[in-house]
């Protein structure tokens, strides 16, 4: 039988465990910088053992380490007191961490075998001042001063866990050497970093570039290779490789296969899709041709070199669904139909073949990059690539290539590793191409929390590109079609990957660089490729319209490959400055969680287009800015939280007319399904919510015909929520502007399901539209239009319209508004009518202060207008059906002192005979007389003798003659109003 510890001794061992937390250093802030496979063995003793590993577990959890061996635990503790003592239930200590030392209570003698990639002698491990339990990660054993030479310094003193102490007292036993597997404690005068001394079997070599390092020969494991460069010196692909037996992927920036451990593949021609040596090939040495390498035969209408090599085949999608022309992880290529017929035009001789030189590799000897940490968002991570490992320069030449593959390295590493991969930015890089995000990858400025002048920017002359390939003629605007044309099509956008089901942008400029390529709008007539079938387009306003081609960051491109419900985050991106859209999605693809995005100046589509954001998310933080085409934002679906506008300026490269039609526009409608949607396949945001809170629409400073003058938010069908609307057209009380504040552009066959706007506030202008004739149930409520001085013909609030039959529009605007017609009502809609209130306005110049089309007197029983605390300077009620339809409270004629309501008391007042009894006159003081007998009311002492009133006055100077019954005089009080607010009627806030 074993020897066991007593319940009690195992209880107190506990104890002293937890109690001494309180002194022991934090766990490690991330993983270990790992290299290659490995295993390790560790001996344990009966009794305390105090271990480490110098092997980074596949399977960090202790239940795993010790799952052979659970009887012979007693218990497992950390330096911060945490416990795994299962069998007493105590599991608060459940993984290895990587960066320290365990103390194992064992029951008997055992020995644990551990398998996962070796920790770096050089992983750094942060220690606090005081006790630390350290790990050790060298091969052999080293003695104690050169081992712990990093902490020279700081250290106090160093003990294992059988006794023996460095540097030793009183004659103890003394602790010489550090050995593998075993643990140690240290204690420091400060805290330090401790970093084991390089097991590098030879010195580190430099060589000039990766094209050098790769030619090495008799490279060994640990060795390393500083290259100062990717193709030259000093061009930011500097860094250090270490020598390995890991047999990695070999992805062109990371890992490389060195030329003596590869061997030639056997050349082979074909005209379809080619599988090669797994993952093992040497990328640098590949080359996709056409049959014929040599001059194109006939060079006005093709160029380049005849041959594809890995840099040109990245980050291009293939004809299937999900697939890549370039997989380098599978060693796959694809020969697809464009690439084929392109072949047999290069070669004049009617073949599709394509010849393949490539190299593989016959052993796992490794070049890898040894990535250090660094800090983005604020978490150190090693998680990360950089364009410059593939080539690329900010400002440099076209990094199209190099950044794609960058992207597609992260994914294979983010996918591996279960762990997000950055492309870091630490500039703005040009491109000429395509580039596709990808799984699990973030686009990433070097520096948080900026955006502008880290990213990517267009680069000149390759938006005209696009339509000089299919130019004709022969002139400095056209060009021969290239296989980067072919891989990619000659587009230049940046767009959201085909397998792509979350990837994310941060920190980023993309700069469409619209001031270096005008001149594409000056010259879009310019040539054959020019000419579009379509009357007062050319070709460059119907591409830039329909396709992606110059957009800034598109989602929607062959959306069939898109998976559904993917996700693209964009955080804190500025996207600005391109011919065609700013911002594009479909359905497919959503932005909920993004936040803060700043998108401004589309030459020919809109700034914001589609961008769903997915069930239960948001965007939060949109600015606009700038120019577009017609309306610069058009939603489908989405909840959208901080939208501003600022500094719309008319469009400097108009297509017919600078005219803005709006700046915020609502659909429901499905787009064009052959661009949007797989035929008969589920709408994913047919008939959802539009919900938008917070919008500030700042035309200050925009010009007068920048202003849009049909509407700023207009919707089509589905139901609508606009909150928290701030429109500044001038500053107060000095604008003369006026805007349609809301338009619907439905119809009565297919009218909206709902609009709802909330909390809008006019500054320096007046609203001359709310046109909501084709909502099917409205809610404006809200609405402030405070000092509107520009004398607009229409009013303040104009053509309330709806086709709802209970809609609810509520207005006020404090100070003064000039408006000849302040409210109109259209009555056309069958079936329609609403409740309308009006607060706190000064009407000055008024004609009507409600005009009423296509009046009815079916619809004005359906219709209502409350007025309160409202003041005119003239007063016109039109027909007696508009008065019977208008409820007033409050309301004032500024002019000549006439009000709404009137009181006043008679005391001992004689009454005079009357065909009709008795009676008094009384002058009220009203804007007309009371549509009702119930609106004149009589109290005091003679109030029950009161039998009536008619009005003996002109109708818009009432004198109301009160008749009594039985009495010659009388002592009353009274009160009259004109039509009065019904007391069941709640005036909304």
């Amino acid at each position: 039988m074993r020897p066991l510890l007593s319940l009690v001794a195992t209880l107190a061992l506990v104890a002293i465990c937890l109690a001494s937390a309180a002194s022991a250093q934090a766990p490690p802030a991330t993983g270990p910088v790992t290299g290659p496979p490995a295993t390790q063995e560790v001996s344990f003793v009966e009794g305390p053992n105090l271990v480490s590993l110098r092997v980074y577990p596949d399977d960090p959890s202790l239940d795993a380490i010790f799952h052979a061996n659970a009887d012979d635990i007693v218990l497992i503790k950390d330096s911060r007191g945490a416990v795994f003592a299962p069998s007493y239930g105590i599991e608060n200590l459940t993984a290895w961490e990587w960066g320290q030392s365990l103390l194992v209570q064992a029951r008997g003698a055992f020995t644990i075998t551990v398998s996962g990639a070796l920790i770096a002698p050089e992983a750094p491990v942060e220690l606090e001042a005081g006790w630390n339990w350290i790990p050790y990660f060298l091969e052999a054993p080293a003695e104690v001063e050169d081992a712990l030479v990093s902490l020279e310094g700081a250290l106090e003193r160093v003990e294992d866990g059988s006794g023996r102490a460095y540097p030793t007292t009183s004659g103890g036993p003394a602790l010489t050497t550090l050995d593998p597997g075993r643990g140690y404690k240290v204690r420091l005068s400060e805290a330090s970093t401790l970093l084991y001394p390089s097991a590098a079997p030879s010195p580190s070599m430099e060589v000039a570039t990766i094209a050098e390092a790769i030619a090495l020969t008799g490279l060994a494991p640990g060795q390393e290779v500083t290259v100062r460069g990717f193709r030259a010196e000093d061009d930011g692909g500097q860094g250090v490789l270490r020598v390995t037996e890991s047999g990695c992927v070999p992805d062109g920036g990371t890992c490389f296969v060195p030329t003596e451990h590869t061997q030639a593949g056997e050349p082979y021609a074909t005209a379809f899709n080619v599988t090669l040596y797994g993952s093992s090939i040497q990328w640098e040495s590949f080359r996709l041709c056409h049959s014929t390498a040599g001059a194109p035969t006939d060079p006005t209408t093709t160029s380049g070199d005849g041959c594809y090599d890995a840099f040109q085949l990245h980050g291009h999608g293939g004809e299937k669904a999900g697939e890549k022309i370039f997989d380098p992880a599978n060693g796959r290529v694809e020969i697809n139909s464009p690439m084929r017929s392109f072949a047999r035009k290069y070669d004049g001789n009617n073949s599709f073949d394509h010849t393949i030189e490539y190299r593989f590799s016959t052993s796992d000897l490794r070049l890898e990059r040894i990535i250090e940490p660094v800090t983005l968002e604020q978490q150190t991570t090693t998680a990360y690539v950089r364009p410059e490992w593939w080539g690329a320069r900010p400002d440099g030449d076209d990094a199209t290539d190099a950044i794609s593959w960058a992207l597609e390295s992260a994914e294979t590493k983010a996918v591996a590793t279960d762990t997000e991969h950055y492309v870091v930015l630490r500039g703005m890089y040009h491109y000429a191409g395509v580039i596709e995000t990808q799984e699990r990858t973030v686009l990433k400025g070097e520096q948080d929390g900026v955006r502008d002048g880290q990213g990517l920017r267009v680069k000149e002359g390759a938006p005209w590109h696009y339509w000089a390939v299919r130019d004709e003629t022969d002139d400095a605007f056209s060009s021969p079609l290239s296989e980067r044309d072919v891989l990619g099509s000659p587009m230049v956008v940046l767009r959201h990957g085909r397998k792509s089901v979350s990837d994310r942008i941060v920190d980023v400029e993309i700069d469409g660089n619209l001031e270096e390529n005008d001149y594409v709008f000056d010259n879009q007539y310019r040539s054959a490729a020019g000419i579009s079938t379509y009357e007062g387009f050319s070709m460059v306003d119907e591409l830039l319209q329909n396709t992606a081609h110059w957009n800034g960051f598109v989602a929607s491109h062959n959306t069939r490959d898109v998976p559904l419900e993917s996700n693209s985050a964009l955080i804190n991106t500025h996207i600005h400055d391109f011919g065609g859209n700013i911002l594009l999605s479909s359905d497919r693809c959503h932005f909920g969680n993004s936040k803060d995005i700043l998108l401004g100046n589309s030459a020919r589509n809109h700034i914001m287009y589609g961008v769903p954001t997915g069930p239960g998310t948001f965007i939060n933080g949109i600015e606009i800015y700038g120019f577009s085409w017609k309306a610069p934002v058009e939603q489908y679906q989405g909840h959208y939280k901080n939208v501003v506008f600022r500094d719309i300026v008319t469009n400097p490269y108009p297509r017919l007319d600078p005219e803005i039609l709006g700046l915020l526009e609502h659909r429901n409608t499905a787009p064009d399904p052959s661009v949007f949607f797989t035929p008969n396949e589920a709408h994913h945001f047919f008939g959802e919510d539009i919900l938008i809170e917070g919008v500030t629409i700042d035309l200050r400073n925009a010009s007068d015909n920048a202003i849009p003058t049909r509407n700023l938010i207009g919707y089509h069908r589905g139901p609508k929520i606009v909150r928290d609307v701030t429109v500044l057209l001038g500053e107060p009380g000095e604008s003369n502007r006026y805007v349609t504040l809301v338009n619907s552009r439905g119809n009565s066959a297919t009218p909206t399901s709902s609009f709802v706007l909330e909390n809008a506030q006019i500054q320096g202008g007046g609203v001359s539209q709310i046109n909501t004739s084709y909502a099917g149930n409205v809610r404006v409520t809200g609405l402030s239009v405070p000092d509107n001085t520009g004398g607009n013909e229409w009013g303040a609030v104009y053509q309330v319209r709806t086709q709802s039959p209970d809609g609810v529009f509520v207005f006020q605007a404090e100070g003064q508004q000039r408006a000849k017609r302040p409210l109109g009502i259209w009555m056309s809609e069958p079936g329609a009518g609403a409740d309308v209130f009006l607060s706190d306005m000064d009407f000055i110049n008024v004609d009507y202060p409600l005009k009423v089309e296509h009046f009815s007197m079916d619809a004005a029983a359906r219709y209502r207008v409350f007025w309160r605390d409202v003041s005119f300077d003239r007063w016109r009620y039109g027909s007696s059906a508009l008065k019977d339809i208008q409820y007033l409270q409050g309301v004032t004629n500024s002019s000549n002192g006439r009000t709404s309501e009137d009181e006043g008391a008679l005391t001992s007042a004689p009454l005079s005979n009357g065909p009709n009894g008795r009676y008094v006159d009384v002058p009220v003081n009203l804007l007309w007389e009371p549509l009702d007998a119930s609106y004149v009311t009589v109290g005091g002492a003679s109030a029950s003798r009161f039998t009536g009133w008619t009005n003996v006055g002109d109708e818009d100077k009432p004198v109301l003659r009160l008749t009594f019954s039985g009495t010659s005089s009388v002592s009353i009080t009274w009160q009259a109003a004109v039509r009065p607010i019904p007391s069941d009627v709640v005036f909304p806030d």
